[in-house]
């Protein structure tokens, strides 16, 4: 069996699907993402974009199976009369090490890791946080993978005329997986909210399924599948959708909880990990729908 993923070029696919038809070897797709025009720099003209679209929607479906991270893959697989499993992003949990006792203590720590871009609404985080400080609330966001430069560009930074970053947002940069973890671990929550589109729902972020992992509930809208297995009040906060004023409300809830409530919703967060995103779940289903596609 061989696989190729939905980030490869639809040449090497064209490529590999006659040598693997040749020698009568399966090939599974790798489904994990689906960018729409909206989310791609040059839109409908850029030959990335056109390249997406022949693989998703003509030569995907010749494969023998199709791998997809989120059922909104699935779903178009499914009707497109493949082999699909259904699997979203896994990690070993007996690898990573929880925090179940706490966060940030007194104040309330909001996480950020990754590189935004189209799909974080990374202006909105740091927005809420600049109105809730300046109504007297002890919150603070700390974010890596954004330098300080790129901070300080920001709206919500350049509409006030800020020349660095306030106590209650900090930047650690780019710092190593490893770290972004550890920021993840000792926050009270993270934070992930993205407008509804083909891309956010088409794929899965995986920094959500690590902040579970380490015991980090999540502030988000239910964008991909995220609404299955993240519930309000327990392994999250959900916002009633993208939109800054959600967010805010979802980050005052945060505010008025407890600690014991705060380990309530750890405990469960890394439940929810062991439980829905542990690769060993999986290995069975895998090995199954693989033998399927030998047949």
């Amino acid at each position: 069996t061989t696989m190729v993923s939905s980030s490869a070029a639809s040449d090497v696919y064209k490529r590999q699907l006659p040598w693997c038809r040749k020698r009568r070897i399966p090939l599974i797709f790798d489904a994990v993402e689906w960018y729409d025009p909206s989310s791609i720099a040059a839109g409908l003209i850029s030959p990335y974009q056109w390249n997406i679209e022949l693989a998703m929607r003509f030569l995907a479906p010749r494969a023998d199976g199709i791998i997809a991270i989120s059922s909104f893959l699935q779903e178009h697989f499914d009707r497109e009369g493949c082999l699909t499993v259904r699997v979203p992003p896994t990690l070993d949990t007996k690898a990573v090490e929880p925090n179940l006792d706490g966060g940030g203590g007194g104040r309330l720590v909001i996480s950020y890791t990754g590189n935004p871009a189209r799909k974080d609404l990374f202006d909105d985080y740091l927005e809420s946080v600049l109105r809730l400080d300046s109504r007297g609330r002890n919150i603070r966001l700390v974010a890596a993978g954004v330098s300080e430069e790129r901070l300080m560009a920001f709206p919500a930074m350049r509409k006030r005329r800020l020349s660095s970053p306030p106590g209650c947002v900090e930047t650690k940069g780019v710092v190593s997986h490893s770290e972004a973890v550890a920021l993840v671990r000792h926050a009270d929550f993270s934070v992930l909210t993205r407008p509804p589109a083909r891309n956010t729902q088409a794929g899965f972020p995986t920094k959500a399924v690590e902040s579970l992992a380490v015991g980090t509930p999540i502030i988000l809208n239910t964008t991909s599948d995220l609404g299955e297995y993240i519930h309000d009040g327990r392994e999250g906060i959900i916002c009633g959708d993208h939109r800054l004023g959600s967010l805010m409300d979802a980050m005052e809830r945060a505010l008025t909880l407890d600690p014991e409530q705060k380990r309530s919703m750890r405990i469960a967060a890394r439940r929810r990990a062991e439980e829905s995103f542990d690769y060993r779940n999986f290995s069975e289903v895998l090995g199954s729908f693989i033998e399927k596609t030998r047949n």
